[in-house]
């Protein structure tokens, strides 16, 4: 979480152990994820794309139980309503149910909602 979560300065991160470690610079951590991170590198995108919806997904994948504890609902409410609420009602079926399993943290009632309406091919 360390390494790949990010806030802005403006939110209030807290970890286990008290106050977060807050490891980039603020204008980076406007995208909330990071996509690639490596030796001397971290940026914002995935080998298959530069969408936030690819950045954020690739890494809330795989959905399990130990989800909602590696995104825990106060990065989630501040993920989901800066970056992938904009996002949620253009989302392709192909990445429905991650977007779906994301909201589930924060508002299990509409996600159960959106989730009896998702179309497998």
């Amino acid at each position: 979480k360390t390494y790949w979560h990010m806030m802005p300065e403006k939110t209030k991160l807290t970890s286990l152990n008290g106050p977060a470690l807050r490891v980039y610079n603020n204008k980076f951590a406007e995208n909330y994820m990071v996509g690639n991170l490596g030796m001397l590198d971290a940026v914002c995108s995935t080998w298959f794309g530069t969408n936030k919806l690819y950045v954020h997904m690739i890494n809330f994948v795989p959905l399990t139980a130990i989800t909602s504890v590696l995104f825990d609902e106060t990065y989630v409410k501040e993920e989901f309503s800066n970056v992938i609420s904009k996002l949620y009602d253009g989302v392709e079926m192909a990445w429905k149910g991650y977007v779906v399993g994301d909201r589930a943290i924060i508002d299990p009632n509409s996600a159960w909602e959106d989730a009896a309406r998702l179309i497998s091919y």
